[in-house]
């Protein structure tokens, strides 16, 4: 999984938000220690494309920004994210994850 460094402080602070702030730290060593999610950098580069896509789609931030990952890397971008399902798919392929799962 590929996903901007943005991740980990928008989950950990979600759980931390919605239960306890222990639970926010275990959730924060739980994702660094997933063999198999890639974290990428949000360079200069990478904020400039996400702020064109924030302003062409009228976006959030935080949603831009992984909608640019998804074009950069040319992947589909799978989410629940309503906005992102809704304007993402001018830009690259949208899916919920339960979509994702189903594709062969």
């Amino acid at each position: 999984m590929l996903a901007p460094s943005l991740l980990m402080p928008e989950v950990v602070g979600a759980i931390a938000r919605r239960t306890h702030p222990a639970l926010g730290e275990e959730a924060h060593s739980l994702l660094a220690e997933l063999p198999n999610l890639h974290l990428i950098p949000v360079d200069n580069e990478l904020a400039g494309r996400a702020a064109g896509l924030a302003a062409r789609l009228q976006l959030r931030g935080a949603d831009a920004v992984y909608l640019a990952v998804a074009e950069w890397l040319d992947l589909p971008l799978v989410t629940w994210d309503g906005a992102l399902r809704e304007r993402g798919p001018v830009v690259v392929a949208v899916s919920t994850p339960t979509e994702a799962l189903e594709t062969p």
